[in-house]
């Protein structure tokens, strides 16, 4: 707010004014509300750090989670965010008030856009006493895309009854929920006022039960829901138990299956070594049969070249030992031709032709 060149800003409450400090940033966009509301549900609900602490080390973290995620460039101080707040916080509890009263009203033949118009006129016109006794008048609320943030929270839920309202007639209160003039409301048959959209009676709500019954009624709702939540928490630990044996069971079935193919594999890599040693083996076999024979008849050709020349040597110019060394080989090669035919005879089963 500026006076004169001088600025100033609402208190913590709400209400009042105070030196706002030199430079001051420009008003709040629905970006930075909705970035301050986030920042309170976050700060507020972090369990690993309790509410014994000052306002100082409370506002500082708010402080610190607001500046980590504000994209606008905008340095927000302190006492500004507590300032933002305390409107956001107030004005979005009574909002929630006036909704939960549009909500009692139930007006027949209306859409949402009426109930909206509805809430937006009994906020309007609700007035209020500050702290230091000074009437507020209502205004229009514009925070929704706060209290679409907030809603879901327990602080800001519908309220129960109109009390949360700080209407100033607690037992009997008439609220107009539009502008037009005041209309005299239709009777029913039996002489009871009906409700209407222009004008609704408001009575007391019903006293609430007592605290013993009502600590009663807590401790069979607990008993109830903790005999409940034992049950499921059963039920979801044999599901899940169930679930995970199916799982370990199929990957044991998968396990196997890969076990027993790489072992074919292993087997058929084996026997495919096996063959390949056996062809490698009888290849060798194949080669030293060759350079046998090959080497066998190498040494019949020497042999029958040797028996041909020596049963044709001319032995005229020979002396008497040389003719009888020849005679004497010769015998010996007839000796062993003779018997050679033998075997092949008695193989072949033909008795000896007088050899």
């Amino acid at each position: 707010m500026h006076f004169q060149d001088h600025e100033f800003e609402v208190d913590e409450e709400g209400e009042g004014i105070v030196d706002a400090p030199k430079g001051r940033a420009g008003n709040y966009t629905n970006t930075d509300d909705i970035l301050l509301c986030n920042t309170w549900l976050q700060v507020s609900r972090n369990p690993s750090v309790g509410g014994d602490q000052s306002r100082d080390a409370y506002w500082n973290r708010m402080k610190e989670h607001f500046d980590d995620r504000n994209m606008s460039g905008i340095d927000r101080s302190n006492r500004s965010l507590r300032s933002r707040w305390s409107t956001i916080n107030s004005d979005c509890q009574r909002w929630a008030a006036c909704q939960k009263a549009v909500d009692k009203l139930n007006p027949s033949g209306t859409n949402e856009d009426d109930r909206y118009n509805f809430t937006q006129n009994l906020f309007k016109k609700e007035e209020r006493k500050t702290k230091k006794g000074k009437i507020k008048k209502g205004r229009v609320f514009t925070l929704p895309h706060c209290y679409d943030v907030l809603k879901d929270d327990e602080k800001w839920k519908k309220r129960e009854d109109l009390d949360d309202l700080h209407l100033s007639d607690k037992r009997k209160r008439t609220i107009k929920l539009d502008d037009d003039d005041d209309e005299d409301d239709a009777s029913s048959d039996d002489g009871k006022r009906s409700p209407t959209p222009n004008s609704v009676s408001y009575s007391k709500p019903k006293r609430p039960d007592g605290c013993k019954k009502d600590k009663t009624e807590k401790k069979k709702r607990k008993g109830d829901n903790e005999l409940k939540n034992a049950m499921e928490a059963i039920v979801k630990a044999r599901k899940e138990a169930n679930e995970v044996r199916k799982m370990a069971r199929t990957q044991d079935a998968v396990a196997e299956e890969r076990r027993l193919a790489a072992e074919e594999r292993r087997v058929a890599a084996e026997e495919r070594k096996v063959a390949l040693e056996e062809r490698r083996v009888a290849a060798e076999e194949r080669k030293v049969a060759l350079k046998e024979r090959k080497v066998s008849n190498e040494e019949r050709t020497r042999l029958l070249e040797w028996e041909k020349h020596l049963f044709f040597l001319d032995t005229t110019n020979l002396n008497a030992a040389q003719k009888e060394y020849v005679n004497l080989a010769q015998q010996e090669v007839l000796i062993q031709k003779r018997a050679m035919l033998r075997i092949i005879l008695q193989k072949k089963g033909i008795a000896n032709w007088g050899l």
